[in-house]
């Protein structure tokens, strides 16, 4: 039997290919909903080209739906400090009116926040769902509002949408050339012999999950029905971006070649996140640590080369 009819808004991204690959294998009724129809499609999803920004294209393609899994962002966190408009004026409002269109059924979002922008600059680390919130770009404070109108529609409406606050995933199906990805670009220009650049001197502090695992750790709470609203997603340990360097030189055995720039403004220094929530309400372990999960990744890479 069928779980529920879930919808991946973003499917073709980088999360959502996977967690479209990941839900399918769980017996789940999968539908995407992005600009264009992929060229290799998995077999048993639905897929629907629309525009997000598009009332008509984007409701339909959620109307009847149980799980919304909306993955879209028009931004990141360096482009949103050169073009801060685009978060605001588009991801704000469509979410809203994602929200409005579901709010008298039984529908929830599951909504792909940032666990490493809407801290800001922690205090300690590890830190809590329940830690203050304080972004120091447009693209935290964009996640953050859409947190805030959430948590009031459930509050006010009895939903029962949830928020992950997701760490830094890696894995198959990442591009830095989209301006995310530290270990992406660290492989793939140290498996093609280029030069990586950091901002900063290397010691900044960041959480990094697998992509299977954070897969998983969706699934989960695709099927939660508590009282929380708000979780974590992270492997629960920091490591710097110059021990990343080590950790992939090693494992390429090899050298990276690394050219240090002026730190951004806008980056945090260190951050990982707790967990523990995510692990006593859904069970959710890592399973895959950080050298594993380099293994696999260049594996994947050295077998779709070949």
């Amino acid at each position: 039997m069928l779980n529920k009819k879930c919808i991946v808004l973003g499917g073709n991204g980088f999360i959502g290919v996977n967690i479209l690959r990941h839900l399918i294998n769980c017996n789940y009724e999968v539908s995407s909903f992005d600009l264009y129809l992929p060229k290799n499609p998995i077999e048993g999803v639905t897929y629907m080209s629309g525009d997000f920004t598009n009332d008509m294209e984007l409701l339909e393609a959620i109307h009847g739906q149980d799980i919304i899994l909306h993955l879209i962002s028009t931004t990141n966190p360096g482009k949103s400090m050169i073009d801060p408009y685009s978060g605001y004026n588009i991801d704000i409002i469509q979410t809203i009116k994602v929200l409005e269109s579901i709010k008298e059924t039984n529908a929830q979002i599951l909504f792909a926040s940032s666990g490493g922008t809407v801290y800001g600059e922690p205090e300690s680390c590890p830190i809590k769902e329940d830690s203050k919130l304080n972004p120091i770009s447009h693209y935290g404070i964009t996640k953050v509002t859409i947190e805030h109108i959430i948590n009031m529609y459930n509050s006010v409406y009895g939903m029962k949408n949830i928020i992950m606050r997701i760490s830094n995933p890696y894995g198959p199906g990442q591009d830095y050339t989209r301006g995310v990805g530290l270990i992406d670009a660290l492989v793939k220009k140290g498996l093609n012999d280029e030069v990586v650049t950091i901002w900063g001197d290397g010691n900044n502090i960041r959480d990094y999950i697998y992509i299977d695992d954070l897969c998983n750790a969706i699934e989960l709470l695709c099927k939660y029905d508590g009282n929380h609203s708000v979780f974590n997603i992270g492997s629960g340990c920091g490591h710097s971006i110059n021990n990343m360097i080590e950790i992939i030189k090693g494992i390429l055995d090899k050298n990276i070649n690394v050219e240090y720039e002026s730190k951004r403004k806008n980056d945090i220094e260190h951050i990982f996140l707790d967990n523990k929530k995510l692990k006593e309400e859904v069970g959710f372990i890592p399973k895959i640590s950080i050298d594993e999960g380099i293994k696999r990744y260049i594996r994947h890479l050295q077998r779709i080369t070949k």
